[in-house]
């Protein structure tokens, strides 16, 4: 699942992928730069609710939820 930042005028896309023992791992790509905001080594199971700029910082923030 991406979310794509259509709407900023900083490019944000968010990924979530999930291994073989359904832990999930988000990644941000900034400026084609990726980075991993939330390992698989967490062993959390997440799923985003929401993105938007939530502090009108002109950049795209990501709402997650840890659901169990």
């Amino acid at each position: 699942m991406k979310f794509p930042s259509q709407f900023f005028s900083n490019s944000i896309e968010y990924s979530i992928t999930q291994n073989a023992d359904y832990h999930d791992e988000i990644k941000a790509v900034v400026n084609n730069k990726e980075f991993t905001l939330i390992p698989y080594e967490d062993e959390l199971c997440l799923r985003i609710v929401r993105s938007d700029d939530f502090n009108n910082d002109e950049h795209e923030d990501l709402l997650v939820k840890h659901i169990t």
